[in-house]
């Protein structure tokens, strides 16, 4: 398909399965080593400029949205036919239809520092954005919420005749402005759009996974703790010709990087840092 003579790009569900695989799965987590191989199998299997343009999606009008996919995490998102069943509300009587706690909204903005950071072209399903639910389809085609009305509560079941707890449906202010802080960062830097990309630290131990993407010598070093406690990073800098580092993910904090030293970061739970 992508050889020059039919696409362009396509939806890009392999690097949907290994995020799910990585950031969402609990039971069945892979290691950040693990998530290296199969990003470096996925960025292999296709031609270098492909997969600068490949659609880079979290959830669709074909699967469950993001939100329901963290709640509902090990549903085998990489064997559809499986994941089908499981993730639609007929088939699966213990879905859950809820928006989660602050822990699945940590994930969720983990989530979309990865997808608007890594190679490719991001996509937003709408109302991921804003913390929208749902099942798989036609579940997850639920209408847009918007932050100028007001909704009731959300009670109905997808099933029918069965009944679920109500939830308030509005928007999720604190969702959507994460994603317009890091949408913005990406547009403000090239190197998260054109750069070349390198794994710089996998700590299996840890649970932690960073990389560096560079653009006409421009760096961008993006460093994801995925573990559910603070970790201390040693970043090895050696070859790269930085004096100083910004934080743009975190109150443009600065770091000063003596010569071919490590730099130690302290990186939250669930969180980032993104250095420039």
């Amino acid at each position: 398909y992508l050889k020059g003579d039919e696409f362009d790009a396509f939806m890009n569900y392999p690097f949907t399965f290994t995020s799910a695989e990585f950031f969402i799965d609990r039971k069945n987590r892979i290691s950040p080593s693990e998530f290296d191989k199969r990003l470096e199998k996925l960025r292999n299997a296709y031609p270098k400029d492909i997969s600068y343009v490949m659609q880079n999606l979290l959830s669709s009008h074909d699967t469950a949205r993001l939100t329901s996919l963290i709640v509902n995490p090990d549903q085998n998102f990489r064997d559809y036919g499986e994941f089908s069943n499981r993730s639609r509300v007929g088939a699966n009587p213990d879905y859950r239809l809820d928006r989660g706690d602050n822990n699945d909204l940590a994930t969720h903005k983990l989530l979309v520092i990865f997808q608007m950071t890594y190679i490719g072209a991001p996509m937003i399903y709408y109302g991921d954005e804003v913390r929208m639910t749902g099942a798989n389809d036609p579940d997850c085609r639920k209408p847009m919420l918007w932050e100028e009305f007001n909704y009731e509560d959300e009670t109905a079941h997808p099933a029918g005749g069965r009944s679920r707890l109500p939830e308030k449906n509005k928007v999720n202010k604190e969702l959507l402005e994460h994603y317009k802080k890091l949408i913005k960062i990406r547009n403000d830097y090239p190197a998260l759009r054109r750069g070349s990309f390198k794994s710089v630290y996998i700590n299996n131990k840890q649970d932690v996974y960073g990389f560096v993407r560079e653009y006409k010598k421009e760096f961008i070093f993006v460093i994801m703790n995925n573990s559910s406690k603070h970790q201390e990073v040693k970043l090895d800098l050696a070859g790269y010709n930085v004096s100083s580092l910004i934080d743009v993910l975190n109150e443009n904090k600065r770091y000063s990087v003596a010569v071919s030293e490590s730099l130690k970061l302290s990186v939250k739970a669930r969180w980032a840092v993104i250095l420039t």
